[in-house]
């Protein structure tokens, strides 16, 4: 009996054991099986945002292509307009034979005598006509951000009255204005900066007894750093 008791007890631990084996094999392989899942969904969770992004991106570039397309179409059709009305051969009636005029000269600005570029400052520039009598003569500008340079030139009769202004602002950078005598000497050195508004301005006489060596060509020179401002220079003499 004993003996037979021993058998049936090991038996039955034996078959305890079996049963424990392939269970404990199961809740491992479940599991392996739940986080396998979990890692396939953040990996679909991550290409899904990748997807968006992407799709996103291609939006946006086609916005921006469009944009561009819009603003060059616009920029062909306003040159053409320009070209068809003469702009860039006859500003206006005061031009139409400036390099005859003795009184203005203008030189070379920034590639030509007038241009349209995208994203450029407006600027404007006025000449109201000159003959032995008088000679007017204005420009100014707004500028965002910009370095430049131009030099313009003026001829001062025998006699004449002069009045020259400059005035500005300047909240970046700084735009430099140098005011040349027809000898050479610099009469004038004009600074805006974000210190402070300016307002110049100065007259004087010129004839065979007074102020003889002022007659002549007067220029101007503009040199512009990184500035954010307007300014405007106006030259008159009768």
């Amino acid at each position: 009996m004993k003996a037979t008791k021993l058998i049936l007890s090991g038996l039955i631990i034996l078959c305890l054991f079996g049963f424990a084996g392939p269970t404990q094999a199961q809740e491992k392989s479940k599991e392996e099986k739940e986080k396998e899942l979990r890692m396939a969904e953040e990996i679909d969770a991550q290409k899904k945002a990748f997807a968006e992004q992407k799709k996103k991106k291609e939006e946006m570039d086609k916005v921006a292509k469009e944009a561009r397309e819009e603003v060059e179409k616009a920029m062909e059709e306003a040159r053409e307009k320009l070209e068809e009305a003469g702009i860039y051969n006859d500003m206006s009636k005061d031009f139409r034979n400036w390099s005859d005029n003795p009184a203005f000269k203008w030189q070379q600005f920034e590639g030509g005598r007038y241009m349209m570029t995208p994203g450029m400052d407006p600027f404007t520039w006025q000449h109201a006509g000159s003959d032995s009598e008088r000679t007017d003569w204005e420009y100014s500008r707004s500028v965002k951000g910009n370095s430049f340079s131009g030099t313009y030139a003026m001829d001062v009769r025998l006699p004449s009255t002069v009045v020259m202004s400059v005035n500005g602002e300047c909240k970046e950078g700084e735009i430099k204005i140098r005011i040349i005598m027809p000898d050479g000497k610099v009469y004038s050195d004009i600074m805006i900066d974000e210190f402070g508004n300016l307002n110049w301005r100065k007259s004087f006489s010129v004839s065979a007894e007074e102020n003889k060596e002022k007659a002549g060509e007067w220029k101007f020179q503009i040199d512009a750093s990184k500035a954010t401002g307007l300014f405007r220079i106006s030259f008159r003499a009768y």
